[in-house]
C-alpha cells in the first residue's frame, strides 16, 4: 500500500498534533484502511484495538475518528457512518476531521476487511520508528547540554529505547476484563497443576511452599552475617532456576570475581570439596566428576557480571541489554547491595542512607520495568552481634539490615540466612565438626508483602557450598 498524503474529494483533514519530525514514517493509506474496515465490519474492532492506540496514527484526524470509534464500541454501540457522524458533531470534531464526505471515503480503501490486522501492525510499525525518532532527537538534544555526564546520557538513551520497545509489545492501560481473564487462567492452571507455585520456584520445597516462587517485578532482599552463606544460597537458586525452570539468569557479582563463582557453582554441583580443588588435592574419580559436571553445564545459561564498582545506573543499563537479548530472562542477582554506588549519575553520595535509598528504590524500578524477579543480598548491622552469646546466634530480623529503612520499605520479600557457624561446632570430644557433614539453617521470612512470614528448612553442606531440601521423617 503506497505512503501517500493525498486524499478524495480535494480536502485534507487538518494537520495539527501530527508528529513534526524530520521524513516522519507514516502510511495515511494503511490507517485510512483500518478506519474503515472498522466501520463497515465491527467485528474487527477488538482485533485492531489489541494492535494500535489512537497515538499511533500519524494525522490527528485520524486518530480522533479512531477513539470515537474505540469509544462507540465500548459502549456496545453499533459503529457506523451515521452514528459516528453525530459522535463527533456533538463534540465539536466533524469538521477537524474532514466531514461526513471524508468518512464516507475511507470505505474505498479497504481491500478486504480481514486486512485489519495487518494494516494495524502497519500504522504500529510506523507509529513505533517515530518514537525511536524522537527518542533519538530527545538523546541528541540533551547530550548536547553541557552538564549532562557520559553515563548518564547513555543510560538515558536506553532507557527511551527501551521503553519503546516494551511499548510496541504492550499497552500502557490494561482493561479489568483483560486482567481478569489472566487471572482466573492462572488460578485454573494452579487448581489443575495443585502446584504450590505461582511465580519463578526457586526449587527449595518449603521455600517455594511459603513465597510461591520469586513473583515477576519483585525485589528480593537475602541478609546474612559474614559467611554464613547468602553468596552461596543465591548462587544455587541461580543454578536451580537455569537447570530446571531452563530459564537465563543475571548475576552481577561486586565481590568476587566471575572464576571464581564458577568455581563454586561447579564445585557444589559436582559435590566436590573446593578447598581440596583448590589445594590439588582430589582423587581421579572427583576430577572425572569435575569435567563431566562441567561439561554438562556448560550449556547452562548464567551470566555473570563481576565489575568492582558497579553503580545503579550501570546496573540498569546492563540489564536492559541482557534483556532485549534474552526476552526470557527469569531472574537478576544483585551481590551486594552495599557495595554499590547510587545517585542520578553513579557517583557515591555525602549521605550514605539517601545513596542506599536510591539503589534499593533503583533495583525496585528495575524489576518492575523488565518483570523480572530481582534478588539482592544485603549485610546485616552490628546490632546483631550486641544480641549474640559465646555459643548460639541470634536471629535476624528486619531491624538488623544495614541502613534498614528505605531497604524493608523498597522490598516484597526480605529473607535471611540463619545457622550456627562452623567454627562454632564440635563433637562430642570437642573436636572441630567435620565441614562435610550437613549443618540445620533455617531461611526466615522477616517480610512477604504477598504471603506469610515465617521460615524454611534448609541443610548446608559447608564443604561444598551447597544447599539443600531438608530431610522429612516417615
Amino acid at each position: 500500500m503506497a505512503e501517500t498524503e493525498s486524499r478524495p474529494n480535494g480536502r485534507r483533514p487538518p494537520q495539527e498534533g501530527e508528529i513534526h519530525l524530520p521524513n516522519a514514517p507514516h502510511n495515511l493509506d494503511a490507517e485510512r484502511a483500518v478506519l474503515g474496515a472498522m466501520l463497515l465490519d465491527n467485528d474487527v474492532i477488538s482485533d485492531v484495538m489489541q494492535q494500535v492506540r489512537a497515538e499511533d496514527f500519524y494525522q490527528s484526524a485520524h486518530q480522533r475518528v479512531f477513539a470515537r470509534v474505540v469509544e462507540l464500541h465500548d459502549q456496545g454501540k453499533p459503529v457506523e457512518l451515521t452514528l459516528l457522524t453525530d459522535t463527533l458533531r456533538r463534540f465539536g470534531e466533524l469538521d477537524q476531521v474532514g466531514g461526513y464526505i471524508y468518512l464516507a471515503s475511507l470505505e474505498q480503501y479497504i481491500l478486504a476487511t480481514s486486512a485489519a490486522v495487518e494494516h494495524a501492525r502497519m500504522v504500529r510499525d510506523k507509529s513505533t520508528m517515530r518514537r525511536l525518532m524522537a527518542a533519538a532527537s530527545t538523546v541528541l538534544r540533551e547530550a548536547s547540554e553541557e552538564s549532562r555526564t557520559v553515563e548518564d546520557t547513555i543510560e538515558m538513551a536506553e532507557k527511551l529505547v527501551f521503553e519503546v520497545s516494551q511499548e510496541n509489545r504492550t499497552s500502557r492501560f490494561r482493561p479489568m476484563r483483560e486482567l481478569m481473564a489472566e487471572s482466573l487462567q492462572e488460578i485454573g492452571y494452579l487448581y489443575e497443576t495443585k502446584s504450590p507455585t505461582s511465580g519463578l520456584p526457586t526449587h527449595y520445597k518449603d521455600l517455594d511452599g511459603m513465597l510461591g516462587g520469586f513473583e515477576p517485578s519483585a525485589l528480593i532482599i537475602l541478609a546474612a552475617r559474614p559467611s554464613i552463606g547468602k553468596t552461596a544460597f543465591a548462587l544455587n537458586i541461580a543454578q536451580n532456576v537455569a537447570t530446571f525452570s531452563k530459564v537465563p539468569v543475571a548475576i552481577f557479582s561486586l565481590e568476587m570475581g566471575a572464576d571464581q563463582l564458577n568455581m563454586r557453582i561447579l564445585c557444589g554441583a559436582a559435590g566436590v570439596s573446593g578447598s581440596k580443588v583448590r589445594k590439588g588435592k582430589i582423587r581421579e574419580d572427583e576430577w572425572d566428576t569435575l569435567r563431566h559436571t562441567a561439561s554438562d553445564m556448560m550449556n547452562l545459561q548464567i551470566h555473570i557480571d563481576d565489575s568492582a564498582d558497579l553503580s545503579i545506573v550501570q546496573l540498569r543499563s546492563r540489564a536492559r541489554r541482557l534483556k532485549s537479548k534474552f526476552p526470557d530472562l527469569g531472574l537478576i542477582i544483585v551481590d551486594y547491595l552495599q557495595l554499590m554506588s547510587g545517585g542520578p549519575s553513579g557517583r557515591r553520595q555525602e549521605s550514605r542512607q539517601q545513596e542506599v535509598s536510591d539503589i534499593s528504590r533503583g533495583m525496585k524500578q528495575l524489576a518492575k520495568e523488565l518483570s523480572v524477579p530481582v534478588l539482592a543480598l544485603s549485610q546485616l548491622s552490628r546490632n546483631i552481634e550486641s544480641r549474640s552469646g559465646k555459643e548460639k546466634s541470634a536471629k535476624p530480623m528486619l531491624s538488623d539490615l544495614r541502613e534498614s529503612g528505605a531497604i524493608e520499605q523498597d522490598a516484597d520479600v526480605v529473607m535471611f540466612v540463619h545457622r550456627e557457624r562452623v567454627e562454632l561446632q564440635k563433637d562430642e570430644d570437642g573436636q572441630q565438626r567435620d565441614r562435610s557433614l550437613p549443618i540445620p539453617t533455617e531461611i526466615i521470612v522477616g517480610k512477604n508483602r504477598n504471603g506469610p512470614i515465617g521460615s524454611a528448612d534448609l541443610m548446608f553442606l559447608p564443604d561444598f557450598m551447597r544447599f539443600t531440601n531438608a530431610l522429612r521423617e516417615g
